[in-house]
Order: structure tokens, then C-alpha cells, then sequence
């Protein structure tokens, strides 16, 4: 049996983002977050070990600051997709900085909840879209 090594729960999303690196500037898809971590998909591979920022683009800014526990080339010899997976030890939003794990757990919640609201959003659009 695998071994989830998880502490917290992860919820999927769908949000394009843009990581920074000490190297460079690398568009990005964020495919699953929790107040810990956040798994994100690259064309570009991203050593183990690198700190990095992550600014994720929906109704306002998220940042999040993390270093890189793991990548997986998951693509073809035609089109390489890089999995990274991230621990955060920060998350931010315009007016809120969270570092310690009481003020995470916060406002990730929040967070959460935004997505989710525009989740629902985007439904309801698509349904009156097919009327």
C-alpha cells in the first residue's frame, strides 16, 4: 500500500499561474492546493530544493512561497508537462501575508471558499449558456 505522506487534505483546482525562480519566469497550471502545499504542472522542470514564489491569477492575486519537494516528467518526447509538487511555508493576498500555520489555516479557508464560490459561478454560467 502507497504511503500518503499528506498532512492536510488537498482540493483540486484548475488556475493559471506564473512561478518565480532564481533562473526565470515560468508560466504555470496549479492542479491541487492545501494550507501546505500545492501541486502545479510546467513545461519547464523545476530542481528539487528551489525556493520559489507562485502568483496565481483569479479574482485577485494569490502568492505563495514554497520550495520544490518533488517533480515528475509526465509528458511525451513532443510536448513535456513537468508535475512539481511544492510545500508553502507562506501565502499571500493583497491585503494578508500568512506565515505562521494559525494564519494559514485561515486564510486559505478563505481562499477555498472564493474558489469554490467561483467554481459555482462558472457552473451557473455554463448551465444558462446551454438554455
Amino acid at each position: 500500500m502507497k504511503n500518503n505522506q499528506r498532512k492536510r487534505p488537498r482540493y483540486p483546482v484548475k488556475i493559471d499561474g506564473m512561478v518565480i525562480t532564481p533562473e526565470a519566469s515560468i508560466p504555470i497550471l496549479a492542479t491541487e492546493i492545501s494550507v501546505d502545499g500545492i501541486r502545479i504542472q510546467s513545461s519547464k522542470p523545476i530542481s528539487s530544493g528551489t525556493n520559489i514564489s507562485i502568483s496565481l491569477q483569479f479574482e485577485e492575486e494569490i502568492w505563495l512561497y514554497g520550495t520544490v519537494i518533488w517533480a515528475l516528467d509526465s509528458g511525451s518526447e513532443s510536448q513535456r508537462i513537468y508535475q512539481i509538487g511544492i510545500e508553502t511555508y507562506a501565502i499571500g493576498i493583497p491585503e494578508i501575508k500568512a506565515i505562521s500555520f494559525p494564519e494559514k489555516a485561515e486564510l486559505f479557508e478563505e481562499i477555498l471558499s472564493r474558489l469554490q464560490k467561483m467554481g459555482q459561478q462558472e457552473k451557473n454560467s455554463s448551465l444558462q449558456e446551454g438554455l
